[in-house]
């Protein structure tokens, strides 16, 4: 589904909101490093859903 929000509290809490309405069982979000440090640290989009959600994320990175 495609949600449009004008909200401007940012991406994370308008997912996380999206989550708890639709019953949402996993959520899958990409992510990508620009370095070595990069890949080891979450955006802070992914760190702030992991803390706000209460279901299981899944990060995935493209290959390299």
């Amino acid at each position: 589904d495609l949600v449009r929000s004008t909200s401007f509290s940012g991406v994370a809490p308008v997912l996380a909101d999206y989550v708890a309405d639709h019953d949402v069982d996993l959520v899958v979000l990409g992510s990508h490093g620009r370095s070595n440090l990069g890949r080891q640290v979450l955006g802070s989009v992914t760190s702030k859903l992991l803390r706000t959600v209460q279901v299981p994320v899944l990060v995935v990175t493209r290959e390299s």
